[in-house]
């Protein structure tokens, strides 16, 4: 049916198309004027196109999202004399009397659906007796896929399990809990001591950099200190022995005088 309703949208989506085409090209090249959709049967009809036109491509990406299709009947055989079909009916009879034989393990329904890569089957089931999921969906894979084309000449391309019930057995040992519960709860306080260090980190590396920028501070004040103290004994210098220069200047003139 998805299939049928797919060719149907791609041809009204392809008709409504070439429809408003014409009329974009009448109006592009002259032939239609904008008086001539000034008319209330006009916009009526360009109303409702439009209107067929979303829901067209509303279902198109419905049939596109949704490619799976539930087979009403599947040939597996063809030749110039006929054809060979099954139903799904005679598939879900056959798959019910094999699996309903092996113990742990309750048929429920299953359905026959068509993709892109083959005929797929779902297969619901119900579990007990304790048995492993992975490893009774992988035994129930292999039979269905074997049962339908040795009995049926139905080659599946995937078989999905569908668990819809599950009867556990399942006893806890109570050493082998605490342990790991053990083991959990150091690997959680290991994790936060590496966080408390890790956040620890900067906080020293910040206080180190504080530090080294005190002394290097403490470093350049002394050094300008004395610079500033080497400068001023050498201006007290340079001053006293300007002052002394006048006096012998004047005992030069008193000799020269005498």
């Amino acid at each position: 049916m998805k299939r049928n309703l797919a060719i149907i949208t791609t041809a009204v989506s392809a008709g409504l198309t070439l429809v408003f085409i014409i009329l974009l090209l009448c109006t592009a090249f002259g032939g239609l004027t904008a008086e001539d959709f000034d008319n209330t049967l006009v916009k009526t009809l360009l109303f409702v196109f439009s209107g067929i036109y979303a829901i067209d491509i509303g279902v198109a990406i419905y049939c596109q999202s949704h490619k799976s299709i539930n087979a009403k009947e599947v040939q597996v055989a063809a030749s110039s004399g006929g054809s060979v079909k099954v139903t799904p009916n005679a598939v879900k009879n056959l798959i019910k009397k094999n699996v309903s034989g092996i113990d742990g393990i309750k048929f429920n329904s299953c359905a026959l659906v068509i993709t892109e890569t083959g005929v797929q089957l779902n297969l619901s089931v119900a579990y007990s007796d304790g048995k492993k999921t992975d490893d009774a969906s992988a035994y129930l894979q292999a039979l269905v896929s074997d049962v339908c084309r040795s009995e049926l000449d139905l080659r599946l391309s995937a078989v999905n399990v569908r668990v819809t019930g599950f009867k556990s057995t399942y006893v806890p040992d109570p050493e082998t809990i605490s342990r790991r519960a053990e083991e959990i709860r150091r690997s959680v306080t290991r994790t936060e001591d590496e966080k408390t260090a890790t956040d620890e980190t900067p906080a020293k590396a910040e206080n180190d950099e504080a530090v080294t920028d005190d002394s290097v501070k403490e470093t350049v004040g002394n050094e300008t200190t004395k610079e500033e103290n080497t400068e001023r004994a050498t201006a007290e210098t340079i001053s006293e022995d300007a002052a002394a220069q006048p006096s012998e200047n004047e005992n030069d003139t008193i000799v020269e005088k005498e």
